[in-house]
């Protein structure tokens, strides 16, 4: 795993609330990298395409309703501390090579 990696990954941990990190826009290039080959990424690949790969990006907010936007990003924050969990996994791992 990368440096550049390893910093997209340790940002999935920031507060979704805050609009600080675009997670699932993170996700979704960290999932193009599992397909590519990156075996190491498939627990955040299996969260991402597990129904986040269809809500609303970060970037997208400036064209929802404030409302709709979060309503629609629901199941993220519902499931942030299973996300929190698979990051905290595979940086441990990471640090034992």
């Amino acid at each position: 795993m990368t440096e550049v990696q390893k910093e997209r990954i340790k940002s999935l941990l920031e507060d979704p609330f805050e609009y600080n990190v675009d997670h699932l826009l993170i996700l979704e290039s960290l999932y193009w990298e599992f397909k590519e080959g990156n075996e190491d990424l498939k627990p955040l690949a299996q969260f991402y395409i597990n129904g986040m790969d269809d809500l609303p990006k970060l970037e997208q907010r400036d064209i929802w309703n404030e409302k709709r936007f979060n309503e629609s990003r629901i199941l993220f924050t519902n499931n942030f501390e299973v996300l929190k969990t698979l990051v905290h996994s595979l940086l441990k791992k990471e640090l034992k090579f």
